[in-house]
């Protein structure tokens, strides 16, 4: 009795862990990021674009986990901006396909730069192959979360 409450702490000290780890890590980027310009929703739009070219506004609004309307509010702003354009998909006139400009290019290069300056900073205190076995838990982690069933989800609540 007295094992499994102690696995249950350190379960529970090892979520909190990571929430704080989450949560410091976006606070810190952003703010790493701050001399680019856009916030961290338009740089991860713009990263993900930049990997997912032509891909439509649907498409993208589900990849990234966000509401067409939301998405379509951001790619307003980073239209405007010069960091992409949207053009009619070329099958279906009613779907607008998502592309980078050469400005677009660009910051993407600058966020690339940005990061690893930053890894290289949070990242120093970890060898190679902590990094890679983080890597592997973080993965199985996520996978676990993705495959948990919707009911188990559901009775937690």
């Amino acid at each position: 009795m007295v094992a499994a409450t102690q696995q249950a702490k350190r379960d529970l000290r090892l979520n909190f862990l990571i929430q704080d780890v989450a949560h410091l890590q976006l606070s810190y980027f952003d703010r790493f990021m701050q001399p680019l310009g856009i916030t961290r929703s338009q740089w991860e739009v713009v990263m993900f674009v930049s990997r997912r070219e032509g891909a439509n506004q649907s498409e993208l609004a589900s990849m990234l986990d966000m509401s067409r309307v939301n998405l379509g509010s951001l790619l307003d702003k980073l239209e405007a901006g010069g960091f992409l354009r949207r053009k009619l998909h070329p099958n279906d006139g009613r779907a607008k396909c998502v592309y980078l400009t050469d400005k677009g290019n660009g910051i993407v290069e600058q966020i690339r730069a940005h990061q690893e300056e930053y890894n290289g900073i949070v990242l120093a205190d970890l060898k190679g192959y902590e990094r890679d076995m983080m890597i592997d838990l973080l993965k199985r982690m996520k996978h676990a979360m993705q495959e948990a069933p919707q009911q188990a989800l559901n009775q937690a609540a």
